[in-house]
């Protein structure tokens, strides 16, 4: 075998021995407390971080093994581990002595992995290895959280590993600006939040290109799928529309006439013009016209190719007895396939809604949670069953990885609380009678928080 053959079956050999055995291991004091924080059982035990896996073996009683994803959170805090687990019982760690940093710092690494698997998918990682300390900002100016971290750089997020915190994804279609400080770089998101890089030392200018780059190349991709969608746009023009609607950000009807009507104009034929064309135009009919909004996407959905596109319709007026106080999401294929349901979220209160009178209200209501849906959509790469499953079913082991997302994911949560329900495509005729049934519950119900079900028509 050649020299490189040999090195690279030597790397195979070790990460297989790495696999037998655990990261970390170390004698612990534990207690096991069930949904109502009564205890379930106390004792010494050995104390497993593997890979994919928390193990406990207690000196006495049963071993607890425990994939990452089912720590819904991590509460250190005097020399004590807690853990939230999806079941509602909760995990106390104690008695670790000089090993309770490196168990808190390993344990927060390994299921961080685990996490951004999840989030990421199959995302290529662009840069990582870097090294510094980050300052996570709300709006307002508020710290969030801070202190060391790896900065990593993904083909279409910049992603934050905190020692100490849970991973933190900002997708480059999030990020509004970044700009040099001294010694230091800022990432400014749509939503006003504020992430500063400092204490990188060599690692400042390697991270700073790669984050430029990656964000170049994604934009440069966007143009190119606008060109490939819209050949007889003129390219100077789908440059700066590339901008607007960067890794499938949807823009509204007057951001993207401000470029250039014609490409609103081009966009809305591919809509028409395909399988979830009838549906779009019912919806229009419906809608505020001048608010609704288009994106484009490769790979939406969590599928490793084709071009996709997505809509969003605010559905309001003065008029409570008319349809209304929604907003319809739907994304279907570019090609042949056509959308498979159509998503509803209640605007605004339901109460406030029937009592408002006032349309520049409801007008700002519907710009913000136009946002919040291009903000929830982004942050979970596009996926639909984060936001119309029901709790009980993402503490299914198979869904337990979107569990995660709702819980920290404000965007997420937003959306889950607004979901109206959705309507599949089974005919024209279905469809048209599932939305009018959908709109009709949405303004009669009393509730914010009854979600529509076909069953309920």
């Amino acid at each position: 075998m050649t020299p490189e053959e040999n090195s690279r079956e030597a790397g195979q050999e070790q990460e297989q021995e790495r696999e037998k055995a655990p990261v970390m291991a170390c004698r612990c004091s534990c207690t096991l407390l069930d949904e109502s924080g009564a205890e379930i059982s106390s004792g010494e035990a050995t104390l497993e971080l593997w890979r994919e896996e928390f193990v406990l073996l207690p000196l006495s009683g049963a071993t607890l093994a425990l994939t990452y994803r089912e720590i819904m959170q991590i509460n250190p805090g005097d020399y004590r581990i807690g853990l939230s687990l999806a079941s509602g019982e909760k995990i106390l760690l104690f008695d670790l002595g000089y090993n309770f940093e490196d168990c808190l710092r390993i344990l927060y690494r390994l299921r961080g992995e685990v996490i951004l698997k999840d989030m990421l998918m199959q995302e290529k990682v662009i840069k990582a290895g870097l090294q510094g300390e980050y300052r996570y900002e709300d709006e307002k100016g508020a710290l969030l959280h801070g202190g060391p971290c790896e900065p990593r750089v993904y083909e279409t997020a910049l992603v934050v590993i905190p020692q100490v915190e849970d991973p933190l994804r900002i997708p480059f279609a999030d990020i509004e600006e970044v700009a040099a400080e001294d010694y230091a770089l800022a990432v400014i998101t749509s939503a006003g939040h504020r992430i500063t890089f400092f204490m990188m030392g060599p690692h400042l200018d390697p991270f700073a290109k790669a984050l430029a780059e990656a964000r170049h190349k994604l934009n440069q991709e966007t143009g190119k799928t606008l060109q490939e969608l819209l050949p007889a746009v003129e390219p100077s023009l789908l440059r700066k529309a590339a901008a607007l609607l960067r890794d499938g950000k949807a823009a509204s009807r007057r951001e993207i006439e401000a470029i250039s009507p014609v490409i609103w104009e081009e966009l809305e034929k591919k809509i028409v013009s395909s399988s979830a064309g009838a549906s779009y135009n019912y919806l229009k009919a419906l809608g505020q016209q001048e608010r609704i909004c288009i994106g484009i996407k490769k790979g939406l959905l969590g599928d490793l190719s084709g071009l996709y596109l997505w809509f969003l319709i605010p559905i309001y007026s003065t008029e409570p007895d008319k349809p209304g106080n929604a907003v319809a999401m739907e994304s279907f294929s570019a090609g042949e396939g056509g959308g498979q349901a159509t998503y509803f979220f209640r605007l605004m209160s339901r109460g406030d809604y029937r009592r408002c009178r006032d349309l520049s209200t409801v007008h700002r209501e519907a710009e913000a949670l136009l946002k919040e849906i291009n903000r929830g959509m982004l942050s979970i790469n596009f996926r639909r069953e984060p936001v119309y499953l029901p709790d009980e079913r993402l503490r299914e082991p198979r869904y337990l990885k979107y569990f995660y997302a709702v819980n920290k994911l404000p965007a997420l949560r937003e959306l889950r609380a607004r979901f109206i329900g959705r309507v599949t495509h089974s005919s024209p005729e279905q469809w048209r009678e599932d939305v009018y049934n959908l709109l009709r519950f949405n303004s009669s119900a009393e509730n914010d928080d009854e979600v529509w079900r076909k069953e309920q028509r």
